[in-house]
């Protein structure tokens, strides 16, 4: 490369992989990324120098294996773009003389680097050069540097000394606000910064840009910066410099002296352009009081107005104003954007009133590496008591419309957002309505990439937990999140599901009385799981009777019903789900904790009598008039463990028993419990699926029964699946997956299992319901040596497949299997109950 050559761009030698030799002139002072990988220079090892690659005078690069301090041999006369970048172990770094660039992306991402060393000859400093070096702690920009890239301390969270020369300031000043604001602010910069310096950047910037550093403003610091900007003023001062002055007098007036008060206004009514700065300097109540009247205005804390909304708010030490800049720090979103509260005297009441629920609980705070995170201040459910005071105050309708209104404008945008925060103050304050609705809305946030951990699902999944109510509740369920949302509660998950969220109103018999005016009519649960009304003539009614009600009794008692049958369905559906998987797990209850739970509460009562449970060796079920076996006897329950009854662990003729009992009576089981099929493990051999191929559809959407596929959205990668307690070879039809298409199929091969348990059993049932279809439908007789595995509702469909297939042979023998096996009682069009 010829003297007088300044730069080397990126990829300008890129896998040129027979270059084994090249000479970089000392007047080269960039180099850009990757200039020279897959070439023979960088893949000789024998070059490297502790780890580093030098070319003549000129660093190209450094392993990421390099540790602890590193110092950069002198003579060095520039450092490759992205050099360094994620040396995760460098902790420091010394820059010799003469280096004149520091390249994009240098030194980003080294994660442990604390301490830098930056010579008085570097002029630039680009782009991302030293970002998420969130170690970095100190750092000296020495007067030279003429340019900074935008996000070149972005992330370096630990930033606590930073020293900038004015004449930086004057190459800064050709960087747009949102590259400063990336490049060089946070409130640790600026706490460090002189008032002067501060001052130049209050008068020349956009407050947007100025927005993280708010915060770090104290009653002190706020006096130094408003007399700062008084003296660094200029004499005949812009538009935008009086806007500036305007917003500082509006965030900070109530924090600083009446004599710098009122010489900031005095010196800003003077200037000719400060017409539309001093309207909003006048439309501040606040301000206006306190320089009319000579005294101080209170911050929040301070009371000194007759009203009790605001009375309220100031019981806290966040003002409105400060209230203000936080809804943009924490949310992006202005107090503009805000929807309109009423009082309870149907009044509207300021924005800021909203500004100040929806941060009061609320803050940005850091992981354990030191990466933004958000979660709440107020670590406990629900409102605080000062923030409950002030709702209180307002009109509920108003706030839960105020709620919906920010959903819809701001939760559930895809990608990661501010915004999406917003989730954690709404929770806070929704009642069971809005829950309701924005639990149905959820699911919907979930995307093609993440799933269910796209980031505006999962922060609303976190902030469900703040929320008391049923809804909230069965959303921590439906997620497996039950567990997290008790222990906020101090309680466990048995508690929270027997009591709270099980918990409809009705009384211990499953009724619940309507005053209807004219009549009073009871609610009765039945055993169907739905509702019968009794009414005084001991008539009963499907439905409430409204013939001579009174009409706002009438429209009551129907929108309470409505939302106590709903809530029934969701409390039916969600303990199915639990139930469930207790079956296949074999989780036991204590006795005292099943009763409390299942002979006392009507809606769980009413679930226990369409299940079998287990106590020791006996089996027993409940009705109203208690537990009985399957004989239809009297069944005393003891103080023994009680679990789900499986038909593993059950005689032939004991499972028959129960599969009459329900089926005499019509009852539905939420699943199939006694009808569940048992298989002899010491007739499964590991050929017993091989060959067999299936659509990989039959694997998605099947984690409650144990069997796990990688990824469910729409084209995936990664194909296959697990199964819980047992393995099954397999080979997929394809390497990449859009779920639910045709003809892509999993081609299975030999099965495993290590213990056989209620959960291998019902895998193995689930697999042979799936490959008997295509052993009856190729006409396959040894088929039928898995019949007694199924049920007489599984054998009837095996009949009209094999009919549908025109296999004769399969047919006639399923058919004499039907007469032979079951010809004692009928079987029911359905054996179980969706909840």
């Amino acid at each position: 490369i010829p003297d007088g050559v300044t730069s080397i761009g990126d990829l300008a030698f890129y896998w040129c992989s027979s270059l084994t030799s090249i000479t970089l002139p000392d007047s080269v002072t960039s180099i850009g990324r990757e200039a020279f990988s897959g070439t023979a220079i960088i893949e000789d090892k024998s070059r490297r120098e502790n780890g580093v690659l030098y070319i003549g005078n000129h660093l190209i690069r450094a392993s990421s294996s390099i540790c602890g301090d590193y110092v950069i041999r002198e003579g060095t006369r520039s450092i490759a773009t992205g050099a360094f970048s994620s040396c995760s172990r460098l902790t420091g770094i010394t820059i010799p003389d003469g280096v004149t660039t520091i390249g994009n992306a240098t030194f980003s991402d080294c994660s442990s680097l604390t301490g830098v060393t930056i010579p008085a000859s570097v002029t630039q400093i680009g782009k991302s050069a030293f970002y998420n070096c969130r170690s970095l702690s100190s750092l000296t920009i020495p007067e030279s540097v003429t340019s900074i890239g935008s996000e070149a301390f972005s992330g370096c969270s630990s930033l606590t000394s930073f020293t900038l020369f004015q004449a930086t300031f004057d190459a800064l000043q050709d960087l747009t606000d949102g590259a400063l604001k990336s490049a060089v602010l946070n409130e640790h910069v600026w706490k460090a910064l002189s008032p002067q310096v501060q001052a130049w950047f209050f008068l020349s910037r956009q407050g947007k840009s100025l927005a993280p550093v708010y915060l770090a403003i104290d009653d002190k610091g706020a006096e130094k910066l408003g007399e700062a900007i008084l003296t660094e003023l200029p004499e005949t001062a812009s538009l935008k410099e009086c806007n500036a002055i305007a917003a500082f007098v509006n965030m900070f007036g109530v924090r600083i002296s009446d004599d710098l008060l009122r010489r900031l206004v005095d010196t800003l009514r003077s200037q000719k352009n400060s017409k539309r700065a001093m309207a909003g300097i006048e439309a501040n109540e606040e301000i206006k009081s306190r320089l009319s009247k000579g005294s101080p205005v209170s911050n929040i804390g301070k009371d000194t107005t007759s009203d009790p909304l605001v009375a309220a708010m100031r019981s806290s030490k966040i003002s409105a104003k400060e209230a203000e800049v936080k809804l943009k720090e924490y949310y992006s979103i202005s107090i503009k954007d805000l929807p309109v509260l009423r009082s309870t005297e149907g009044k509207d009441v300021p924005a800021a009133v909203l500004a100040w629920l929806l941060t009061i609980h609320e803050e940005p705070g850091k992981d354990k590496w030191g990466s933004p995170i958000f979660g709440p201040a107020w670590k406990q459910p629900g409102p605080s008591p000062e923030a409950a005071e002030v709702v209180s105050m307002l009109d509920g309708s108003s706030l839960q419309e105020a709620l919906l209104k920010l959903a819809d404008d701001f939760l559930g945008m895809s990608g990661r957002s501010k915004k999406m925060y917003l989730a954690y103050p709404i929770c806070r304050y929704a009642d069971e309505t809005t829950m309701a609705e924005l639990t149905k809305r959820a699911p919907k946030w979930r995307s093609s990439v993440s799933g269910n951990s796209a980031p505006p699902l999962l922060t609303f999944r976190h902030a469900n937990k703040y929320s008391d109510t049923r809804a909230a509740m069965l959303f921590a369920e439906r997620y497996h999140e039950l567990k997290e949302y008790a222990e906020l509660r101090g309680m466990t998950e048995d508690e929270l599901r027997d009591s709270y969220l099980s918990d409809v109103g009705l009384d211990e018999n499953g009724g619940k009385v309507y005053d209807l005016g004219n009549q009073s009519v009871t609610a009765r649960l039945q055993k169907d799981l739905g509702f019968l009304f009794e009414l005084p003539d001991g008539k009963t009614a499907k439905s409430l009777p409204k013939k001579n009600a009174d009409p706002a009794k009438f429209e009551a008692a129907k929108k309470d019903f409505d939302e106590m049958r709903k809530a029934v369905k969701k409390i039916l559906k969600s303990r199915g789900q639990v139930l469930f998987g207790d079956f296949l797990s074999g989780r036991e209850r204590k006795s005292g904790e099943w009763q409390a739970a299942y002979c006392k509460n009507p809606v769980l009562r009413m679930a226990a009598g369409l299940l079998v449970w287990k106590q020791g060796r006996k089996t027993f079920t409940l009705t109203d008039e208690g537990a009985i076996d399957s004989a239809g006897k009297a069944y005393e329950i003891t103080d023994g463990p009680i679990r789900l009854a499986h038909p593993m662990e059950m005689k032939p003729e004991k499972t028959a028993a129960w599969q009459r009992y329900f089926n005499t009576r019509g009852l539905k089981q939420p699943f199939a419990q006694v009808w569940e099929p048992v298989i002899d493990p010491a007739t499964i051999q590991e050929d017993r699926y091989e060959g067999s191929e299936q659509p990989m559809y039959r694997f998605a959407g099947k984690d409650k029964h144990g069997i796990h596929s990688g990824n469910l959205h729409a084209y995936s990668e990664d194909v296959g699946f697990r199964l819980d307690g047992c393995e099954l070879e397999y080979e997929a039809s394809t390497w990449r997956v859009q779920w639910g298409a045709e003809g892509e199929t999993y081609k299975l091969g030999k099965f495993k299992f290590k213990k056989y348990t209620r959960q291998v059993n019902h895998i193995v049932s689930l697999l042979d319901a799936w490959t008997v279809e295509d052993r009856i439908k190729k006409d396959d007789v040894s088929v039928m040596a898995l019949m007694d595995g199924f049920t007489l509702a599984q054998i009837t469909e095996f009949i009209a497949e094999a009919q549908e297939a025109q296999a004769v042979n399969v047919l006639a023998l399923l058919l004499e299997y039907k007469n032979t096996h079951y010809a004692d009682f009928d079987p029911m069009d359905e054996f179980t109950l969706e909840w």
